[in-house]
């Protein structure tokens, strides 16, 4: 009889330890499920936190696709192209008055015209950060580098293959080595954006806002490059002018268009306008104008694609 009661307590008291184990599991089993599943709203709030179109601070990186000019009231009459060797030294004289090629005589420039510009392409790329201190408002700034310069057309001389295929020069040649959009003048530039942000607090359409920006931009140039492009045989003509040309400007940027939530990312396409305020063209013994009255300033549109995180 002893034993068998015995037993009885041994088996309650398993039920007992068993009872015990099930409620630690049940309760340790809540306890993970409340820290593996919160709320929906919760679940709502994370969400939108992570959102990156909503975020203060974003940074990332941009493409930029320009076409840039020079524009001004007082043009230039001549380019580096325009100053050959000397006929007696066979040495290039940037200095010196230009020299008609065919005759070696000095060029008479008292009517001639302006060079005509035009705008050539021009790329870059810019590193860029965002703060916005209001959902609506913010500031940017930037750093990268960006080509500009311009076009230049010159007179067709000798006709050629590229307009009057049909005439000759004087020397019996067929061909157009001296006109007709073959002439670039290049500047290599790091620029500095400096921008006040616009945005919409809310999206116009879902998962899109539309954005602005409006700024100072800080041009530095390294060098100024005028390239004759040959595309008969790919030999071109290039010349050093950086002495002729300022390399430091302050212009004014803007720029519009919409920002895309594409996940943990913002695709950002803005359309950009920017103007120089500061003349283009160097005055005095080393540069190519001497004391001229050569006025002109950058000018620039295109579009920017940038990824911000």
């Amino acid at each position: 009889m002893k034993k068998t009661t015995k037993v009885m307590k041994v088996k309650k008291m398993k039920k007992i330890v068993c009872l015990l184990v099930m409620i630690a599991s049940v309760s340790a089993l809540k306890a993970q499920v409340k820290k593996e599943f919160p709320t929906k709203e919760k679940i709502l709030a994370m969400a939108e936190e992570k959102k990156v179109t909503e975020k203060k601070f974003r940074w990332g990186i941009s493409w930029n696709q320009y076409w840039t000019t020079i524009t001004g009231s007082e043009l230039p009459k001549v380019s580096a192209i325009n100053f050959p060797a000397d006929p007696n030294t066979g040495v290039t004289d940037l200095k010196g008055t230009p020299i008609n090629p065919s005759t070696g005589q000095n060029l008479d420039l008292s009517n001639s015209n302006a060079k005509q510009l035009f705008l050539k392409p021009s790329i870059g790329f810019n590193i860029r950060a965002e703060y916005y201190v209001r959902p609506f408002i913010g500031i940017g700034i930037g750093v990268g580098l960006q080509q500009r310069g311009t076009g230049i057309i010159n007179p067709d001389n000798s006709g050629g293959s590229f307009s009057n295929p049909w005439v000759v020069n004087q020397k019996g040649v067929q061909g157009d080595r001296d006109s007709t959009y073959r002439e670039r003048l290049r500047f290599n530039s790091v620029d500095i954006p400096v921008s006040l942000l616009l945005r919409t607090p809310k999206d116009i359409i879902k998962g899109v806002k539309l954005s602005a920006s409006a700024g100072a931009l800080f041009v530095i140039s390294d060098y100024v490059n005028d390239v004759f492009l040959s595309v008969e045989d790919g030999f071109h003509k290039e010349k050093d002018l950086t002495d002729s040309y300022n390399l430091n400007d302050v212009g004014l940027q803007f720029s519009v268009g919409p920002e895309i939530d594409i996940g943990a990312t913002v695709f950002q396409l803005h359309f950009i306008y920017a103007k120089g305020t500061d003349n283009v063209f160097k005055k005095g013994s080393n540069s190519i104008f001497g004391s001229g009255p050569e006025n002109g300033k950058h000018e620039t549109i295109g579009f920017r694609v940038a990824w911000l995180f």
